[in-house]
């Protein structure tokens, strides 16, 4: 049995990974900060504006 936290669809990762690249974040680290708190990164990448930031 699966617990926690279901995950994101593959199509989500790859425009997150595009964001690195569109947006000049240096590590992927950085990246799941900038997602938490950039409101215009979230949804370019496609993640819930109103949901919860666990990245």
């Amino acid at each position: 049995m699966r617990r926690g936290f279901k995950g994101y669809s593959l199509k989500l990762k790859l425009r997150a990974l595009l964001a690195i690249k569109v947006y000049s974040i240096p590590p992927i680290v950085l990246l799941a900060e900038r997602l938490k708190s950039d409101l215009k990164i979230r949804y370019s990448c496609g993640f819930s504006l109103s949901g919860p930031s666990n990245f």
